[in-house]
This record gives C-alpha cells, sequence and structure tokens, in this order.
C-alpha cells in the first residue's frame, strides 16, 4: 500500500443569502446589511478575513479563546 502523506486542503467562503427559512445554520446579518451592500460587505470581510487567516494568528490570545 502506497503511504499517502498529502495534506487535506479546505476551502472557505462567505455568502449572504436571504432568510427563507424559519431555522439557519448561519448568523443573521446586522439590519444595516442590505440589498445594495451586502456585496461590498462580503468583498471587505472576504479581505478581512484573508488578513487573519494566517499560521501566526493560531498563537493569539484571541485565537486560543475560541478554539475548541
Amino acid at each position: 500500500m502506497e503511504n499517502n502523506n498529502q495534506h487535506k486542503r479546505y476551502r472557505w467562503y462567505l455568502q449572504f443569502d436571504e432568510i427563507t427559512w424559519q431555522a439557519s445554520y448561519a448568523d443573521e446579518c446586522p439590519p444595516f446589511v442590505n440589498e445594495e451592500n451586502k456585496e461590498v460587505w462580503r468583498r471587505y470581510l472576504n479581505k478581512v478575513i484573508k488578513n487573519h487567516l494566517k499560521e501566526e494568528v493560531m498563537k493569539s490570545p484571541e485565537f486560543k479563546d475560541v478554539e475548541l
């Protein structure tokens, strides 16, 4: 049997959807996020997330506070 040393890779994405179901698995946006600005918010938050999605962030107190 061949030894598979490849690591799994993961994707993340941010999406704003209209709430159409009573039950939801996502957090609801604040009221100021609306149809006109949801795409700008998505792009902005993607930029912020990319800035924080670094290995050294895992050593920060903020990360440790939410780590499982």
